[in-house]
């Protein structure tokens, strides 16, 4: 398992993308959708976020896969809703 560091393009951040939901009384509410969201090669990309256990070496407790390639998110996620595209992860 490598670190998602490696993945993501340099001066862009990682975010976990937020979904909108509306209660039974009408209140809107915004909730984690399980995704997070990242540019690499250029290309902004979405994966799902899977849960293990604390993974002591790369400082995680949950993965992506991409390209078959497990990837620790060793990183600090801020939540990302709405449109977005890539320039908006831009640091």
């Amino acid at each position: 398992m490598q670190p998602i560091t490696v993945l993501i393009d340099p001066g862009t951040r990682v975010a976990r993308t937020m979904t909108a939901v509306t209660d039974h009384r009408g209140k809107v509410r915004r909730v984690a959708s399980g995704y997070l969201a990242f540019v690499s090669a250029g290309k902004l990309q979405q994966r799902k976020i899977y849960p293990m256990h604390w993974d002591s070496v790369n400082q995680s407790a949950c993965y992506i896969l991409h390209k078959g390639i497990q990837y620790a998110v060793n990183v600090q996620s801020k939540p990302i809703s709405g449109a977005f595209n890539k320039e908006s992860l831009f640091v």
